[in-house]
């Protein structure tokens, strides 16, 4: 769906990227993960066309997400991390802007509110930050998009909507369609994964499935920190907890946040 080939950005004199080369497919949730400054939003943007590449190229099924083509648009949707509602109520907002996509469902879009607990704002102006989340993050799911993009869905809401967010991505994800979440809060998406994507610096990334990660590492806590399996530990209250070579086949459940820190200690690569 999404195909990055020697792609190259800067900020000025800042290389983001360079010759960077990646691919998103159909039908999974990528977990874009980074640490701050290493370009996760900036990525979506470029993806998104407001943002133009330097040199090399970003298709959508093969056509250059830059030249913004109106097909191109209606298909994808991003939730950026920040953003501001005009000063109108809910039903307006929707008469505006839902005629964009194609595919949008009123009907999805009340359901995903009523699971976020929204019965009724009066106006989008003003409303706090948790409650735009879920409003934006409703409205992203019901355009019904192949691609959704979501930066930072989580920052803003309370532990309980974290819980709802992930239960209604799960219950709204459609065939043919690919979700790319950009977060450093990874503990509140891990569950939702099909494939991970770490950013450590302008070239290189690390990028793997969850199943082919869970294969050939397991994530557990010893009372050891070294081993000649082990490619990462740090203290932990029950002694520590380490990431190792999976050589006896063990099932583990995958620790996001260990697996991380490993790669970006660059002491996992794929």
């Amino acid at each position: 769906m999404i195909k990055i080939e020697d792609m190259k950005f800067l900020y000025g004199k800042y290389e983001v990227f360079e010759n960077l080369n990646l691919e998103f497919k159909e039908n999974h949730i990528y977990g874009l993960l980074g640490k701050n400054g290493t370009g996760k939003s900036t990525l979506l943007y470029l993806i998104s066309g407001l943002l133009k590449p330097k040199s090399g190229n970003i298709e959508f099924d093969g056509t250059n997400t830059f030249k913004r083509l109106p097909e191109t648009l209606s298909d994808m949707f991003l939730v950026p991390d920040e953003f501001d509602f005009p000063d109108m109520k809910i039903g307006d907002f929707i008469k505006v802007y839902a005629p964009f996509y194609t595919n949008f469902s009123k009907e999805k879009f009340q359901n995903c509110l009523t699971d976020f607990g929204i019965t009724e704002v009066k106006s989008l102006k003003g409303i706090s930050l948790g409650q735009k989340k879920k409003i934006y993050i409703s409205f992203a799911l019901a355009t019904g998009t192949r691609l959704l993009m979501f930066d930072e869905p989580t920052n803003g809401l309370d532990i309980p909507s974290k819980d709802i967010f992930r239960k209604i991505i799960a219950k709204n994800m459609e065939d043919g369609q690919t979700v790319i979440i950009a977060t450093h809060l990874v503990n509140d998406v891990d569950a939702l994964l099909d494939e991970i994507v770490i950013i450590k610096d302008s070239s290189d990334i690390f990028e793997a499935t969850t199943s082919d990660i869970q294969e050939r590492y397991v994530f557990e806590n010893r009372m050891m920190a070294d081993g000649e399996d082990v490619v990462y530990s740090e203290p932990s209250p029950q002694g520590y907890s380490v990431v190792a070579t999976n050589i006896s086949g063990k099932d583990s459940q995958l620790d996001l946040n260990m697996l991380f820190k490993a790669v970006t200690n660059n002491k996992l690569t794929k």
